[in-house]
């Protein structure tokens, strides 16, 4: 199948000249991937022995080192690198600023959801952020310089899996119990707007979408294994 048959009927795969390089996963070395960034993060010992995080741009990589406590299971930047976001547990994300002349202090936010697992999270602009749980969203405001959180919004709503679009800002959850609906959400500075839910007709293509999108690799943060 020669790459001109397939660029003829519109798709294409090609590697760039200049891919991204790093660490491979091992027991000491974990990576992920912010598809808002587009950035691969390499994490050492659980950032105690250093955390790498690369974009397409080499010129722009980004090494630190952070206190080790626990299994990273999600970690992004938010837009323009200002501040870190990392989750350890299903129930916080901890927060370290990467601002001039303000304290890079870890400083965490719980969910204030009662009995809610947190399935991940996404920044949605430079200092807004949407915690995705089992039981629905929660859309915080960081404010770096009070190291604290503001709540903006709230939705209760099962939560099978999600998925998230950096580009439109629009958050899709898996809902109900046989995970046959869609529930879009649009986020705006400091508002998010919840869209009218869409069934999914056909019952296979919502068997093939609860698999695709379970496990470690809920959304679309990947943990590259």
């Amino acid at each position: 199948w020669s790459r001109r048959s397939a660029m003829a009927l519109g798709h294409h795969l090609a590697l760039c000249r200049s891919p991204v390089t790093f660490e491979k996963v091992s027991a000491l070395n974990s990576v992920f991937f912010d598809e808002t960034n587009k950035q691969v993060f390499a994490v050492r010992s659980g950032g105690a022995t250093g955390v790498v995080a690369k974009g397409l741009d080499d010129k722009a990589s980004i090494s630190f080192r952070m206190e080790d406590k626990g299994e990273v299971k999600c970690i992004k930047f938010s837009f323009g690198n200002k501040i870190l976001a990392v989750q350890r547990t299903p129930k916080a994300v901890d927060f370290i600023n990467f601002i001039p002349d303000l304290p890079q202090t870890e400083y965490s936010q719980e969910c204030k959801t009662k009995n809610a697992n947190m399935l991940g999270f996404c920044w949605t602009s430079t200092s807004e952020i949407v915690f995705i749980t089992d039981q629905g969203i929660e859309f915080y405001q960081v404010l770096p310089d009070k190291r604290a959180l503001k709540q903006l919004k709230t939705h209760s709503i099962n939560v099978n899996w999600y998925m998230y679009c950096p580009e439109t800002a629009v958050l899709l959850l898996s809902t109900t119990v046989q995970g046959n609906v869609l529930q879009p959400f649009t986020f705006r500075v400091s508002w998010v707007l919840c869209s009218n839910q869409a069934p999914i007709i056909s019952p296979h293509l919502c068997s093939q979408l609860r698999k695709g999108c379970t496990g470690t690799g809920i959304g679309f943060y990947c943990h590259i294994h």
